[in-house]
């Protein structure tokens, strides 16, 4: 059986889109707009986004994730 390489840049795209149909209680932090969103999805995926900077620490406990919107 081939094993498939991940991309990440594509999962982390995807995530990001299911997140968005998850926002809820958006608000403004630091000037800058953001909203919650749940973040059940694939810890590496999550620390991706953190270090492309579209959401906060990944590493929470909090279940809701703050989502950038700018």
């Amino acid at each position: 059986m081939k094993q498939e390489k991940f991309d990440i840049a594509a999962a982390a795209e995807m995530t990001l889109a299911l997140m968005a149909l998850g926002i809820h209680d958006e608000t403004e932090f630091d000037g800058q707009k953001t909203a919650r969103t749940w973040k059940g999805f694939d810890w590496s995926v999550l620390d991706y986004l953190h270090e492309q900077g579209y959401i906060g620490d990944s590493v929470s406990k909090a279940t809701p994730r703050n989502l950038s919107l700018s």
